[in-house]
C-alpha cells in the first residue's frame, strides 16, 4: 500500500519514495517468482491516498520498470474514479495480475448496481489466461464457485445466481 500523504506534504516526494521502495521489493522478490501489486484507492474510501486513478497506478508501474510489478485492478475503485472499465480491461491486460470485483456503489457482491457484470465477466474472459488471481467479495457464492471452477471462465457467472452456468 502506498499510504496517505499528510496535509501540507509534497505528494511527489512520497511518490518518489514509493517508487524506490517498489523497486527494492521487486528486486528482492523476483528471484522467488513473486509479484508486487500496486492498487489505486478512490478518495471516497481513502482520502489523501497517494494515488486514486488506475492510470496513475499504471504510470507508477511503468516508472518502476520491473517485470514483476503489476496493477491490482479493483473494479470498485476503477469505476468510481476512472470509469470506462472496458477500456481499462482491454487495453491494459497483462498490466494487472490480480482483480477484485465488488458491487458499486455499495461494495457488496457483484449482483446489482451500476456495473453490467455479465459484460464485465465476458471482458475478463478475453485476457483471463494472463491473470494470476481473482477476488470476488469473500463469502459470496460467486467467489466459492469461481475458485472451485476457474477454467469455465467468468462469462458463465450469472450475477445473483448460486452457481456457474454449465
Amino acid at each position: 500500500m502506498a499510504g496517505v500523504v499528510p496535509a501540507g506534504e509534497d505528494a511527489e516526494r512520497y511518490r518518489a519514495v514509493f517508487i524506490d521502495n517498489l523497486r527494492y521489493a521487486a528486486d528482492r522478490f523476483a528471484p522467488h517468482g513473486k509479484r508486487i501489486l500496486v492498487e489505486a484507492l478512490s478518495p471516497g474510501v481513502k482520502p489523501h491516498y497517494l494515488f486514486s486513478s488506475q492510470y496513475q497506478a499504471l504510470a507508477i508501474v511503468e516508472e518502476v520498470a520491473r517485470d514483476n510489478v503489476f496493477i491490482q485492478l479493483d473494479t470498485f475503485h476503477a469505476q468510481k474514479v476512472d470509469g470506462n472499465l472496458t477500456h481499462l480491461i482491454r487495453n491494459y491486460a497483462g498490466k494487472y495480475a490480480h482483480v477484485q470485483i465488488a458491487g458499486l456503489p455499495d461494495r457488496h457482491e457483484p449482483d446489482d448496481g451500476e456495473i453490467n457484470y455479465p459484460w464485465l465477466f465476458r471482458l475478463f474472459d478475453e485476457p483471463l489466461q494472463q491473470l494470476a488471481t481473482w477476488d470476488i467479495r469473500a463469502g459470496s457464492v460467486v467467489n466459492t464457485n469461481l475458485v472451485a471452477s476457474p477454467k469455465k471462465g467468468l462469462a458463465g457467472l450469472t450475477p445473483g445466481a448460486n452457481s456457474l452456468n454449465p
